[in-house]
């Protein structure tokens, strides 16, 4: 009685075994050594800066980040400008 309900449920679809065209997944070329970064957030060029205050040094990479974070969202639109 039990069994035939199980049957009557359906089956999830297959995957496609089809690969898209193009380049091999997980091949992607190598950056020149000297080609420049992203560019970076308003909050990172922030950090980088508070970063080097003295109440931070005690803290770990961790701890840090978390006090900056909430830092970073107390400061009003005028105080995050320069980094804007």
């Amino acid at each position: 009685a039990g069994g035939s309900e199980a049957a009557a449920l359906p089956k999830p679809a297959a995957k496609s075994a089809a690969k898209p065209e193009g380049k091999p997944a997980g091949k992607r070329a190598k950056k020149a050594a000297g080609a420049p970064k992203g560019v970076a957030s308003a909050y990172t060029l922030w950090c980088k800066e508070e970063r080097q205050a003295a109440e931070y040094a005690p803290l770990s990479f961790g701890e840090a980040g978390k006090a900056l974070g909430a830092k970073w969202r107390s400061l009003s639109d005028e105080a995050k400008a320069p980094w804007v």
